[in-house]
């Protein structure tokens, strides 16, 4: 097999999450609270069975309205 790393994510909180395009056109959400431990060898989980990873959908960005919290304080 030729697996390769696509990204990662820090998760600290339960609802954090990292979003994955397959190429069956889906999205696959990976997560703490998703997926439990498994026994499969040092192999993991099975997440895609038909389809492969394509890209990393990478959240979007926050940006904050630092005039607004000026002006507050």
């Amino acid at each position: 097999d030729k697996d390769e790393v696509l990204g990662s994510a820090l998760m600290s909180r339960p609802s954090d999450c990292l979003k994955v395009a397959t190429s069956g056109d889906k999205t696959l959400t990976c997560g703490q609270m998703k997926y439990a431990v498994t026994g499969r060898g040092g192999k993991g989980f099975r997440a895609a069975h038909r389809s492969t990873f394509l890209h990393i959908i990478k959240p979007e960005i926050a940006l904050v309205d630092w005039t607004a919290l000026e002006s507050t304080t």
